[in-house]
């Protein structure tokens, strides 16, 4: 490589290793194609969790424009399953670290029932920020903060699907948008540090399958726009 190359490479490597930005096009209406320019992370198994604990992927994003920041928090989790019978009830939960000190502070849950699925229920908590997988001394907040909004959709198929296994023909999620001031953000990072299928739409109860978890968080940046984690792609030298 000529030396009047390396300028070239370094600008290569500084533009890759950046964050995807926010697009701000999500709208909450139980539409997903929306979510296709936004980061998403797919589930990678197939069916490794029965039946209404299945998840199939999940997504975030933040209304960032230029110059910032954010005031709206984005989050989309699908499910397997598209249809409950009886009781039963799809759950996931949010788990946020707001002030990032590694903990808890607020949660998001949300439950779907019926046959297909309908989204019977959101729910807010405020946390303890004592612990780093679980809401500790979850309180609700009843109503949820204004401008907490949730749509579901039971028919996500392709190209809006996350995560394709051979017996599907249809996948049922969950959009949510949150204000950051309801969530007590005001500078920093946001890290949401679970994103689960839960027991029961609270954020104590038993986890199943988790897109994100504590050790593969999604985050966040309001001032920056950045809504991933920095991934560097392979490249080479010749």
């Amino acid at each position: 490589m000529r030396m009047n190359a390396w300028p070239v490479l370094l600008a290569f490597l500084v533009l890759t290793a950046l964050p995807a930005q926010a697009s701000n096009t999500v709208t909450i209406d139980g539409v997903m194609s929306d979510w296709s320019d936004e980061f998403c992370r797919p589930d990678t198994v197939c069916d490794d969790f029965s039946n209404q604990f299945d998840a199939k992927g999940a997504c975030i994003a933040s209304n960032w424009v230029t110059p910032g920041p954010a005031t709206t928090l984005y989050l989309r989790f699908d499910f397997d399953d598209f249809a409950r019978t009886g009781a039963n009830t799809q759950d996931g939960c949010w788990l946020v670290d707001v002030d990032q000190n590694g903990n808890v502070d607020a949660a998001l849950c949300f439950t779907l029932a019926n046959n297909p699925v309908t989204l019977t229920q959101t729910r807010y908590f405020s946390c303890a920020d004592t612990t780093n997988s679980t809401c500790a001394s979850a309180a609700e907040m009843i109503p949820v903060p204004v401008g907490t909004n949730c749509a579901v959709s039971n028919n996500v198929v392709a190209p809006d699907i996350l995560f394709s296994c051979p017996a599907d023909t249809r996948d049922s999620g969950v959009e949510c948008s949150v204000p950051l001031a309801a969530m007590g953000w005001t500078s920093g990072v946001i890290s949401l540090l679970r994103g689960c299928t839960f027991a029961s739409a609270q954020p104590n109860s038993n986890s199943s399958d988790c897109i994100a978890d504590i050790g593969n968080p999604f985050t966040v940046d309001p001032e920056g726009g950045g809504n991933a984690p920095v991934e560097l792609i392979d490249f080479s030298i010749k």
